[in-house]
């Protein structure tokens, strides 16, 4: 085993290394200390979160699952040195996840993240933290662009099997490292060997992270590319939805161009949308957003861009007259603290949901019109 030496002054501390346990126990550090992950030469970018331990696919349970800041999964597998599996098997069983990640879809992603953060309790305040809260680190001017954004940058890196295969060990052997850096150079997923070394002394605990199979390409392969939506490209993008839903889109699309003061299409490169336009004296905004997620289409309700706009106690109404919908259930903070909440298209396919959402949509602009009229 080594050593490590620490200098202070003229005093040395000698750590000597400590072997893990069991990997349970290396898998602790990564879920306790993700920053040993989020490294410069593995190219993640802040924030760097963990978003689900022993997570279940069809391939078997990653170990931890990551994400950061550009959207981007990092799939980490736990092996010790002393594992047989480090030397061969190891590569296939993490290639075998990227295969079913990739079937995964942003909304399968946010899910799996908001329910390790209820399991572990991470919260906001008195509230348990969404991966809106925790990822998305400042407002933009755009009326629900943060978690358009988002939505489509995990999207559109599952789509094109961008994600991050990190094999976490003690000791790393040489022909694992040439296999990597090998795979590295032809993929568009990065898989990295990371050997995490532990040291201890007393109540001092030291972990030195060394990560092999860096190449120099741009992180995760992530495009900032994105298209400029229209009518009839946002029509032809709707071949993956539903009939039913296709037709409840374009029933919001009909309301829309009736009643909106505008429409606004969006720019995500993944996924097609359009939003519902109101001018206030204050500024324009967008009441909700149409968009091409999932197999039914996704709702977003534009909480954000309404508050401060519309009265807190109409908010309120709208988000309890959106609760009577199926499978819709919005929590008063999402009102409070100017969130920007999604509810299925499903929701809404039936007449008289469609008529009770629409209604409530009009009631809203109604009070804008109003509000308007009184300052003018």
């Amino acid at each position: 085993m080594s050593k490590l030496f620490i200098v202070e002054g003229n005093q040395t501390k000698v750590l000597d290394q400590k072997a893990f346990d069991n990997e349970a126990l290396l898998q602790d550090v990564v879920e306790r200390f993700p920053e040993v992950i989020a490294q410069d030469d593995l190219g993640v970018t802040e924030p760097f979160l963990v978003i689900g331990r022993e997570v279940a696919t069809k391939a078997g349970y990653i170990d931890v699952l990551c994400i950061d800041g550009d959207g981007v999964l990092s799939v980490i597998e736990t092996k010790l040195a002393r594992n047989s599996q480090i030397r061969r098997e190891v590569v296939g069983q993490v290639l075998e996840y990227v295969a079913q990640l990739s079937k995964w879809r942003a909304h399968d992603v946010v899910q799996s993240a908001n329910q390790y953060f209820a399991s572990t309790g991470v919260k906001v305040g008195e509230r348990t933290a969404t991966i809106f809260d925790l990822l998305v680190t400042e407002q933009e001017e755009e009326p629900g662009s943060l978690p358009m954004d988002l939505y489509d940058k995990i999207e559109n890196n599952l789509r094109k099997g961008i994600i991050k295969l990190v094999i976490a060990s003690d000791s790393i052997p040489e022909t694992l490292k040439d296999t990597v850096t090998f795979i590295n150079s032809f993929s568009n997923f990065d898989i990295y060997v990371l050997q995490i070394q532990s040291y201890q002394k007393d109540q001092l605990q030291i972990y030195a992270p060394t990560v092999f199979g860096f190449t120099h390409k741009p992180a995760g392969g992530v495009t900032t590319d994105k298209i400029q939506w229209d009518e009839e490209s946002f029509f032809k993008s709707l071949s993956n939805l539903r009939p039913e839903a296709v037709q409840t889109i374009q029933k919001l699309y009909s309301f829309t161009k009736e009643n909106a003061a505008g429409i606004q299409w969006g720019t995500g490169r993944s996924s097609s949308s359009f939003s519902y336009t109101v001018d206030s004296v204050k500024k324009k905004f967008n009441i909700f957003a149409v968009l091409n997620q999932g197999d039914t289409g996704r709702i977003l309700i534009n909480f954000g861009s309404m508050k401060g706009v519309i009265p807190n106690e109409e908010l309120h109404a709208f988000r309890e007259s959106l609760n009577k919908l199926p499978e819709v259930e919005l929590p008063v903070f999402m009102v409070d603290e100017g969130k920007y909440p999604s509810i299925p298209v499903k929701s809404v396919i039936k007449d008289e949901d469609f008529e009770s959402f629409t209604n409530e949509v009009l009631r809203l602009q109604a009070l804008v019109k109003e509000s308007k009229e009184n300052e003018s």
